[in-house]
């Protein structure tokens, strides 16, 4: 059915939708025969990038189109290193687009590369739900994976990117008023419901995966930094303030993370003395002192940020090493930013075994510190850092 008649073209943007709709087709497992076959099995497969500039040009006929979908499926079974090559290609495509300011083709060049690794991720995410490393030498720490994350965090990062330029072209569109200026990208209000809300949604979603991979510093920096303008778009004014402070502790000497950091305060205070006037409360508690926000709440989270790096192991040597550093950092800066209970089952279960790790070392003053400081501040109720310790046995007396 979703074939075009032999020698028709495909007219305007209906070409896009066909070729999305047979890669869609084509990504699905295959037959349990393990066959391929069908139409147009005896044609020669055709090169991928001229399918692409053919459908671009408006000529996909039935017959590419079928051959467009067998690409696709024989891509799917492909060995890493060819997918890998793929992957890139197609983000570099992407990459072009978005330096033209065309955000949707670049936004589909790179769901197309992270479409290249789609069961593996499958697969580590039904692992991580067993608590199982997986199988076929792909467990969580394996080379296959960090080949593959390597490939897919720049798409991610890259997508979340070209949905900001798209929620903010959005919201521009339909909100702003005759003469008024240009949205700033990322930080522009929306209303609930709109086409700027699901770009910025499935943005913080992109951010999410980034940051799940467990990568080096300055990539979460960049994720936590383009979370905060999801944030802000969504007015979710203080998960904005705690991703834009995690970038800036990351990356202090930023400009465009001070910038996002001040508008957040601005709003925040606009916040807080709305709240104050209709409840004679503050969202941050009564008689907080809103020009100290920036110093007090930096220098609040800086505090808990010190005592959960307590637990970070020693950096090591190899690639591995590098890899559960940077895993963990990646955990003890969420749990500062919004308490262990905030985690998920699995950051927690990770988190969970760095404290045991750590524990023997710690002096009891830092347990202590870790089960009282609220996770974030002037929020009710107050999110431990860490979980409690377990409970050991009184000696009894003689």
């Amino acid at each position: 059915g979703g074939a075009v008649a032999a020698g028709r073209s495909v007219p305007g943007g209906a070409q896009v939708e066909a070729q999305l709709a047979a890669q869609r087709a084509a990504l699905e497992p295959p037959p349990s025969d393990g066959r391929g076959g069908g139409a147009g099995a005896h044609n020669p497969m055709p090169d991928m990038a001229e399918c692409r500039r053919e459908a671009e040009r408006g000529a996909l006929d039935g017959q590419t189109e079928r051959q467009l979908q067998r690409l696709w499926k024989n891509q799917a079974r492909q060995p890493l290193s060819k997918r890998l090559a793929t992957a890139e290609m197609m983000r570099a495509e992407g990459n072009d687009h978005f330096t033209a300011g065309r955000f949707k083709e670049a936004l589909d060049e790179y769901g197309y590369a992270l479409a290249m690794f789609k069961y593996e991720i499958a697969n580590v995410a039904r692992d991580q739900e067993a608590a199982e490393l997986g199988d076929l030498g792909r467990g969580l720490g394996s080379e296959d994976l960090r080949k593959i994350n390597k490939a897919r965090v720049p798409c991610l990062l890259n997508s979340a990117a070209a949905k900001l330029k798209l929620a903010a072209a959005a919201a521009g569109e339909e909100e702003a008023p005759p003469g008024a200026p240009p949205p700033t990208p990322g930080l522009q209000p929306v209303a609930r419901g709109d086409a700027s809300k699901a770009h910025l949604v499935s943005a913080l979603e992109d951010l999410s995966e980034t940051l799940k991979s467990g990568p080096a510093a300055q990539v979460r920096a960049k994720a936590h930094f383009r979370a905060a303008q999801a944030h802000a778009g969504l007015e979710n004014w203080r998960e904005a303030w705690s991703a834009a402070s995690l970038a800036r502790e990351l990356q202090p000497g930023s400009a465009e993370v001070k910038e996002v950091q001040l508008k957040v305060q601005r709003e925040m205070r606009l916040l807080q003395r709305s709240e104050r006037e209709s409840k004679r409360q503050g969202a941050f508690g009564t008689g907080t002192n809103r020009n100290l926000l920036d110093r007090d709440e930096r220098k609040e989270f800086q505090a808990r940020l010190g005592l959960a790096q307590k637990l970070l192991p020693a950096a090591g040597g190899d690639d591995a090493a590098r890899q559960r550093r940077n895993e963990a950092e990646g955990l003890v800066e969420k749990a500062a930013a919004s308490g262990w209970s905030q985690l998920s089952p699995a950051e927690q279960a990770g988190f969970e075994e760095l404290w045991r790790t750590a524990l023997p070392s710690l002096p009891a003053q830092e347990v202590r510190r870790g089960r009282e400081e609220g996770a974030r501040p002037h929020t009710q109720p107050s999110q431990p850092i860490w979980p409690a310790p377990p409970s050991q046995p009184r000696p009894r007396a003689a």
